[in-house]
C-alpha cells in the first residue's frame, strides 16, 4: 500500500477512536479550509497557490507571459533562419547574408527585449534624454564585440584587437549584440 493510503487509513482509525476530534477538525476545516490539502496538490496547484499568496497582478502576469512566449518564438525563428543561411552559404559562395544576419539579429533581439522599458519611459513625465555615458562606455564595447563576426572579414580585420578570441565564439558576439540592442533603448530616459 502506498504512503498516502496508509496515512488516510491511520487518520480514519483515529477518527473512529475519537469522534469529537473528527467533529472539531471538520468545524475548523469548514471555517479555515484544509491547508494541508494545498501542499498535497500537484505542481500546478503549488504554483497557483504561491502566486495567490504572494500577490499577483493578472494583467501584468499575462502580459509578461505573452512577452516571454513572443521572445522565445522570435529567438527560435531567428536562430532557425540563421541556421538556414549558414547551410545556404556554401551553395551561393557568399557568406555575407549569414554574417549580416548573425550580427544584426542579436541587436534586433536586444531592442525587442527593451520594448517594455521603452513603453514605460515614453509614458512617463519629463523630457526624453539620452544617457551618453551609458551609450559610450557600455554601448561601444558591446557594439564592437557584436560586430566582430562581420569586422573579421573586413580589410582591417587582421589588425583589430581581440578579433580571434571573439570571432571563434558564437555566444560572445550574440550576447554582446543583444546587450548592445538593449543598451541603446535603455539609454533613453525621462528627466
Amino acid at each position: 500500500m502506498d504512503l498516502k493510503g496508509e496515512q488516510d487509513k491511520r487518520q480514519i482509525e483515529e477518527y473512529k477512536k475519537h469522534p469529537m476530534i473528527n467533529f472539531a477538525d471538520s468545524i475548523n476545516r469548514s471555517m479555515i479550509g484544509d491547508l494541508g490539502a494545498l501542499s498535497k496538490g500537484g505542481c500546478l496547484t503549488k504554483v497557483i497557490i504561491t502566486v495567490i499568496i504572494r500577490g499577483f497582478h493578472v494583467k501584468r502576469g499575462i502580459l509578461d507571459f505573452v512577452l516571454v512566449v513572443t521572445y522565445g518564438i522570435l529567438l527560435y525563428l531567428g536562430l532557425l533562419y540563421q541556421e538556414h543561411l549558414h547551410e545556404l552559404t556554401p551553395m551561393i559562395y557568399n557568406p555575407y547574408p549569414y554574417l549580416l544576419f548573425t550580427v544584426f539579429f542579436p541587436m534586433f533581439f536586444g531592442i525587442s527585449l527593451a520594448i517594455p522599458y521603452l513603453h514605460k519611459t515614453i509614458k512617463g513625465e519629463g523630457k526624453l534624454i539620452i544617457d551618453k555615458y551609458r551609450l559610450v562606455f557600455m554601448g561601444i564595447p558591446t557594439f564592437y564585440a557584436g560586430m566582430m563576426p562581420l569586422l573579421r572579414f573586413s580589410p582591417i580585420g587582421l589588425y583589430l584587437p581581440f578579433c580571434e578570441i571573439i570571432s571563434h565564439s558564437y555566444i560572445l558576439p550574440f550576447s554582446a549584440g543583444t546587450a548592445f540592442g538593449y543598451i541603446v533603448i535603455t539609454s533613453l530616459k525621462k528627466c
